[in-house]
């Protein structure tokens, strides 16, 4: 699974797109970042080259403090040490973070219209039968009963949820 790009496209074929990638914003419990406009004159941190890193410019205040990590653990791991005042990653991944640690919350994430798809090689013989056995699942909801039966749990909540906020 990852998040499908044009960039990436030009490197792997993917499936056809089977759930949506948002952006969450986690914080520190009880925090006064409530919202993506707090962070202003703040820091936040993303993984580097992730898909949220490409749409942070759309959310985060211009004079917000970015700072890049090579991967998510890294960025939720510096939010925990107070390097930087919030996340901005995948909404699932911020719950399954918020449920882990016990000291973060997802207060909030962003709809960015992108979405996650399997990768196989270009030209793979496979191809039209991924894509036939992500159809079945999408339409005779499978895949949402799969969701919701394991995901939800494993996340510590329903990405759906969560509150949504406009881009600006």
């Amino acid at each position: 699974t990852l998040g499908i790009t044009p960039e990436r496209a030009k490197q792997v074929a993917f499936s056809d797109p089977y759930a949506a990638i948002e952006i969450g914003l986690l914080a520190p419990q009880k925090s006064p970042v409530a919202k993506a406009e707090d962070l202003s004159g703040k820091s936040a941190g993303v993984a580097r080259a992730s898909t949220q890193d490409q749409s942070l410019t759309a959310v985060a205040p211009k004079d917000a403090r970015i700072m890049r990590f090579d991967d998510d653990a890294s960025a939720v791991q510096a939010l925990l040490s107070g390097q930087v005042d919030a996340d901005f990653l995948d909404t699932a991944i911020v719950l399954a973070e918020a449920k882990a640690t016990g000291k973060l919350e997802v207060v909030g994430q962003y709809q960015t219209g992108e979405k996650y798809g399997a990768i196989y090689p270009k030209g793979s013989a496979n191809e039209a039968a991924l894509d036939k056995g992500i159809s079945t699942l999408i339409s005779d909801g499978s895949l949402n009963t799969l969701s919701k039966t394991y995901l939800g749990p494993a996340f510590g909540g329903d990405p759906s949820a969560v509150p949504v906020w406009t881009i600006k």
